[in-house]
C-alpha cells in the first residue's frame, strides 16, 4: 500500500478533533512541581541576614563580611583574597545613596553547589559614584543553622 502524506495529516486533524473535548475536560497541564518552602525562617530571614551583612560591607568591615560568610563562600575564596577584592572593588564606588530590593528567589539547587534553602536576592543600588547598579546577594541556610552570604554581586 503506498503512503500518501495529504491522507495521513486528514488523520492526524481528525484525531485532534476527536480527542481535543477530552484534554478541554481534564483541564491545562499541570506545571512542573514548585519548589518547596524554604524552612527556618523563611525569606524574610534570608534578606534580614543579607542586610545585616551589607552594612558590613558599606562600613568597609571587609574582614568581619568575611567571617561572617556562609562556609561554601569560605571554601571558595580566602579570607585575604576577599579583603583585598573588597578593598579594591567596593571604595571607588563610594557611599551608598540608596539601595531598592528589586526582588527575592527562594532556590534549592544551585550549579556547582550542594542542595540546600537558597534565596538570590536583588537589589537596585545607587553608588556615590557609579550608578545604577544591581547588586545579587545569595543567602544560604548555613550548616551552623543560620542564613548566611554565600555570593556577593555587582553589575
Amino acid at each position: 500500500m503506498k503512503h500518501h502524506p495529504f491522507r495521513t495529516l486528514r488523520v492526524l486533524a481528525l484525531l485532534a478533533l476527536l480527542l481535543a473535548p477530552t484534554l478541554r475536560a481534564q483541564g491545562p497541564m499541570p506545571m512542573a512541581a514548585p519548589e518547596p518552602p524554604i524552612q527556618t525562617g523563611g525569606a524574610v530571614a534570608a534578606v534580614t541576614a543579607a542586610e545585616v551583612w551589607l552594612g558590613l560591607v558599606d562600613d568597609g568591615q571587609y574582614e568581619k563580611a568575611w567571617d561572617q560568610a556562609a562556609k561554601i563562600l569560605q571554601g571558595v575564596v580566602t579570607k585575604k583574597d576577599w579583603t583585598n577584592l573588597a578593598n579594591t572593588k567596593r571604595p571607588p564606588l563610594g557611599k551608598v545613596l540608596s539601595r531598592k530590593m528589586k526582588e527575592t528567589v527562594p532556590m534549592h539547587n544551585l550549579p556547582g553547589a550542594p542542595a540546600g534553602d537558597y534565596v538570590s536576592i536583588q537589589y537596585n543600588t545607587e553608588f556615590e559614584h557609579k550608578k545604577p547598579v544591581l547588586e545579587t546577594l545569595t543567602v544560604a541556610m548555613d550548616p551552623s543553622g543560620g542564613w548566611k552570604v554565600s555570593g556577593y554581586y555587582l553589575r
